[in-house]
């Protein structure tokens, strides 16, 4: 990776650090903690609308923010196997590679298993490919998709912010156990319902995550 591209690459992953950061921030009028105690977040879906809503208007025009988009890598063989096929509920492309992937797991009232979640991104950082995104890989009009010009093709190589956002009633939330590079774990829970929002406790949890792997 040439110095200025690298350079350019790693303020990106910051800009994009940071913004999940100040997403999930923990202060009492923090925009996830406001929505949530206003009883505007109580669904996944709602929560990743959210996110998606947030980043998009922060971000300026270079950046792409993908939701649910489903991702094969680029050859023939895979479009049509959905052992092959990845749903991040967010991608973060800009310019010509991904910057980040983001998964989410929001189940304020109820125990949450999580370890498929991981396992995808770990799939993920493994890959040193094109991803194909905006089509439907098994679709009926796959052929016209197929021929689109210009079809957004961004590069992921296992030097992408990795992203798990999960909300579940237990205190202790076990710290995942994953060989991921830039890994952001943020994790939250109500440590006492009857006093909103002060006790809606949310934590941050950079692991690997100020010394970039690139």
């Amino acid at each position: 990776m040439e110095e200025h591209k690298k350079t350019n690459f790693l303020l990106k992953l910051d800009e994009i650090k940071n913004l999940l950061i100040e997403f999930w921030g923990n202060s009492s009028d923090g925009y996830f903690k406001s929505l949530f105690a206003q009883g505007l977040i109580f669904y996944e879906s709602q929560l990743q609308a959210e996110l998606y809503f947030f980043l998009r208007n922060r971000l300026n025009r270079s950046y792409h923010v993908w939701a649910n988009s489903a991702i094969y890598i680029c050859n023939e063989e895979d479009k049509t196997n959905p052992s092959k096929h990845k749903r991040p509920d967010l991608i973060i492309a800009s310019e010509d590679k991904v910057i980040a992937v983001i998964e989410i797991k929001f189940k304020p009232w109820e125990n949450i298993y999580y370890a498929d979640d991981m396992n995808k991104l770990s799939d993920l950082g493994k890959i040193n490919n094109k991803l194909i995104l905006g089509m439907k890989p098994i679709s009926s009009n796959w052929e016209k998709q197929k021929h689109v010009e210009e079809r957004i093709q961004p590069l992921i190589d296992g030097s992408h912010l990795n992203c798990i956002i999960v909300f579940t009633e237990y205190e202790s939330i076990t710290l995942p156990n994953a060989d991921l590079k830039n890994l952001l774990y943020l994790t939250g829970y109500i440590k006492d319902e009857n006093n909103f929002p002060e006790n809606i406790q949310l934590v941050i949890n950079p692991i690997h995550f100020f010394n970039y792997k690139v």
